[in-house]
């Protein structure tokens, strides 16, 4: 009796359990689960803050050197830091994180922002890249009237189009992404390439203009407004110019070579500004900067008047 009276109890224990208490049930199993994980987690995380406590205490003369940085006198802080900004102006921004001191000391030293830096540089993922306009626009304010020295070295600029090779990657990239055959394409691809003794894929054709090569002179031309900004009114104040076109490539010519020349001409048009203080003058390239027309005009007493001219057309 007390076996065929038991089964009735445990079916009702089972099937009378109201459905919100069995749903509780599941979730503070799913919750004690994530307890365990996090629990997990803060092991792992102990033991790595033991390792960096480890390495901390074995580099414990990092905090003295720089102790000992910030002992130095202002000037020849300020020295170094010339010395140090040399060929990456830009990078002027990241020595202001550094410490309160040197954000201080940075601010209030106008010369250190009378450098303009506008250099091509190529990237960790290769891509070519120019400062922010921001940058430019800093180094006018934080300068106050220290007279301005540019630095405009294109030499990084892309190709304005694609290569052959380039056009039929882009075209494979995109059929790939449609989920499309390219057995077809890339079988007549490897004909011509292996079978026509005039077919190079390494030539351009002025057909499709390089998607990053557009990028990069839309930013190259704000740069250029935003240094003739207020009507020219920093231009004033240029005392020195370097400028290094972007060189062309040798196997260019015809119609390519001066859509090229053109093109660079159309980058610097808004540097039609004056510049009176200017004394030193830096040309590679076939370039043309349009703020150098006032001297052709002037007679040679007026031309004179630069201590340094340098100007190379040679590629």
């Amino acid at each position: 009796m007390l076996a065929t009276s038991a089964n009735p109890v445990h079916r009702l224990y089972r099937t009378d359990v109201p459905r919100s208490i069995r749903s509780n049930i599941k979730e503070l199993s799913a919750h004690e689960n994530r307890i365990i994980q996090l629990q997990k987690t803060i092991i792992e995380l102990e033991a790595q803050i033991r390792v960096a406590n480890a390495d901390f205490a074995r580099n414990q003369t990092l905090p003295q050197c720089v102790a000992k940085i910030n002992r130095l006198p202002a000037e020849i802080l300020i020295f170094i830091f010339e010395l140090a900004l040399k060929g990456c102006h830009p990078d002027i921004s990241r020595l202001l994180r550094v410490s309160r001191r040197w954000y201080n000391l940075i601010l209030d030293t106008p010369f250190l922002w009378a450098r303009i830096e506008l250099i091509t540089r190529e990237g960790v993922d290769g891509e070519i890249t120019l400062p922010d306009e921001s940058y430019v626009q800093a180094c006018h304010i934080r300068s106050a009237n220290a007279p301005l020295r540019i630095f405009l070295d294109y030499r990084k600029f892309p190709n304005p189009y694609l290569s052959v090779e380039q056009q039929m990657d882009r075209l494979l990239r995109l059929l790939r992404a449609e989920d499309a055959d390219v057995s077809l394409v890339t079988e007549l691809w490897e004909k011509r390439r292996l079978h026509d003794d005039y077919f190079d894929e390494e030539e351009y054709y002025p057909t499709i203009t390089s998607l990053a090569y557009s990028k990069l002179f839309d930013r190259a031309r704000a740069l250029a407004k935003e240094l003739a900004a207020d009507r020219g009114e920093h231009m004033k104040r240029w005392v020195e110019v370097s400028c290094v076109a972007a060189l062309v490539p040798e196997y260019e010519c015809g119609y390519m070579w001066c859509e090229c020349i053109d093109s660079e001409s159309q980058l610097f048009e808004p540097l039609w500004w004056p510049t009176p203080r200017l004394v030193k003058l830096h040309l590679d390239g076939e370039v043309e900067l349009p703020f150098l027309n006032d001297y052709e005009d002037e007679d040679e007493d007026e031309e004179m008047q630069l201590e340094e001219l340098d100007i190379q057309t040679d590629y």
